[in-house]
């Protein structure tokens, strides 16, 4: 089922248990309508980054996970903005709410698989 609004999301949210499976159609749709999903996928992608690649913020191993070489800056850049150096979680705004949901529905296969436990 798309989830092609905010009251789609939060019916979908409501059903969903500790242990129900997440779809890509439902990462998808946490991304576009959820502020702190999509906090959250950016910064899930970030940790999923290697370290010398987080350090650094680009891409040297082809392993398919994490950001790739064309979204490893900008990427990195958002999820250490949010991360606030381990302080409170900083709010994405203003013309990087769209950069990042680009980025984020670029890898919602491999956030579903997180979501799901798979990575």
């Amino acid at each position: 089922m798309p989830l092609n609004n905010l009251r789609d999301v939060e019916t979908m949210l409501k059903g969903k248990t500790k242990d129900s499976r997440w779809t890509r159609e439902e990462v998808v749709g946490l991304i576009k309508y959820k502020p702190w999903a999509l906090e959250r996928a950016m910064v899930r992608l970030y940790q999923h980054q290697t370290r010398d690649e987080r350090q650094d913020g680009e891409t040297r191993h082809a392993n398919n996970i994490g950001f790739n070489v064309v979204h490893a800056d900008r990427g990195t850049y958002i999820a250490q903005w949010v991360l606030n150096n381990g302080k409170t979680w900083r709010r994405i705004s203003g013309r990087f709410i769209q950069e990042a949901q680009q980025i984020a529905l670029y890898y919602a296969g491999q956030l579903t698989k997180v979501a799901n436990g798979l990575l």
